[in-house]
């Protein structure tokens, strides 16, 4: 673990960015009123949340697709529970090979899982956007072969 190096190599205020980065924190809006909830400032703070899992190889379509649908709908309710709002969805895929894919989609409109919300999105809308980009990610490895 060589994080204690940082705040050797540069000041202050760029290792205290770095190693907030590096577990994705942000201080983009460190300005809000003190009165707001510690629930909510993490929502503001946390700049990602990850649901990787590892599993033994797959060679059906669809218990992939099955496999991402369960873990896409852990994820859904983690940032239920985290009052999280994602606009950027990032699916990374090792293969058998150990190759590693990565397929990102970026929405206009964040995902708003907040069941008392008019605005509220699906579960399915994010699984739905998953398998989309398990397929591109198949189709683009298709084509390197």
């Amino acid at each position: 673990d060589k994080r204690a190096e940082i705040q050797y190599l540069f000041k202050p205020a760029t290792a205290n960015f770095l190693l907030r980065a590096s577990i994705g924190y942000s201080d983009c809006n460190k300005h809000r009123e003190d009165s707001v909830e510690e629930e909510d400032d993490e929502a503001i703070h946390r700049k990602g949340i990850s649901h990787e899992r590892t599993f033994a190889p797959i060679s059906s379509w669809s218990d992939l697709c099955n496999r991402l649908e369960m873990i896409t709908l852990s994820l859904v309710q983690d940032l239920r529970e985290r009052n999280l709002m994602p606009k950027t969805v990032t699916l990374k895929v090792k293969l058998a090979t150990f190759d590693i894919l990565t397929r990102a989609v970026t929405r206009n409109t964040a995902f708003v899982f907040d069941q008392n919300s008019t605005q509220s999105s699906s579960p399915q809308d994010l699984v739905d956007v998953a398998v989309n980009l398990l397929k591109e990610a198949k189709r683009d490895r298709d084509k390197m072969m």
